[in-house]
């Protein structure tokens, strides 16, 4: 929004001059200056987050699975040392969010955020949509140059307590060398992979419908992560929406009446 506001400030004082020094060619100047003025604020105007992915890859320290979820024995049987990819989505930042200076978080409970996970391991992959979220959290902070991320999601598959039910949390801390978290906002994307000095853990566990009845399949695994993907899908708040079209009609206004003014006899000014 700074460099907009300078943008603006730009436009206005260079067409006010060219205006004053160049007549009615100043004036179709300042006119376009002003659409594109509008039409700037349109595309730059805040968004809010629609929809958050965090993907971290690793190898299983500790865990073990029941009923063949990843494609392994039906019976109990380790997961440690095999490689796995959790995909978590926040289908939106809650009412709960707050950002300023080098903190940003959204704590969200009774209910959560609603989302999702996907836990691949042995490239068997496992999805939960969590509509019912019992508690979801988010939060991203800079620190002496480095920073972290955290988030975790738990609840049940279905409306009431009866289906399968699913936590999650990923947790990623930089050393003090190096930089993984660019901004605290939680609406800026980063990759990044683990380099030495950083730590990073991630938790999963399954409980199919009907846990702890015999037989129910489950999965639980302590992971250590090799990346972390945070991915943001954004759109224009509504405000935004009337602000961008204004710029947009403005523009097409002053190609009409520029072309109006060279078709114009002479002298006449349109």
């Amino acid at each position: 929004m700074r460099y907009t506001a300078r943008m603006v400030d730009w436009v206005i004082s260079t067409c006010d001059r060219c205006q004053s020094k160049n007549g009615v060619g100043g004036k179709m100047k300042t006119r376009v200056g002003i659409a594109i003025a509008v039409a700037v604020l349109g595309f730059t105007a805040p968004a809010s987050a629609d929809e958050l992915l965090v993907t971290t890859t690793g190898t299983i320290a500790s865990g073990s699975e029941t009923g063949g979820l990843f494609g392994l024995p039906t019976a109990s049987t380790s997961l440690a040392g095999d490689s796995y990819t959790l995909e978590v989505t926040f289908d939106s930042l809650g009412p709960n969010y707050l950002a300023g200076g080098s903190f940003a978080s959204d704590f969200e409970s009774f209910p959560g955020t609603p989302g999702s996970v996907t836990a691949t391991v042995n490239g068997m992959s496992l999805t939960m949509q969590m509509p019912n979220s019992l508690g979801s959290i988010l939060e991203e902070s800079l620190v002496a140059g480095f920073g972290s991320f955290d988030d975790s999601n738990n609840g049940y598959s279905s409306a009431g307590t009866t289906g399968a039910f699913a936590t999650v949390s990923q947790d990623l801390v930089c050393g003090s060398g190096n930089s993984c978290v660019p901004a605290a906002d939680l609406m800026t994307p980063f990759l990044y992979t683990l380099n030495a000095g950083d730590s990073g853990t991630d938790q999963y566990t399954f409980n199919g419908a009907g846990f702890p009845a015999a037989g129910t399949p489950t999965a639980t695994f302590i992971g250590t992560e090799t990346s972390m993907d945070f991915q943001v899908s954004t759109t224009p708040l509504p405000a935004a929406l009337p602000l961008f079209a204004t710029g947009l009609g403005a523009m097409g206004l002053f190609g009409w009446r520029r072309k109006r003014t060279f078709t114009s006899p002479a002298g006449s000014d349109a």
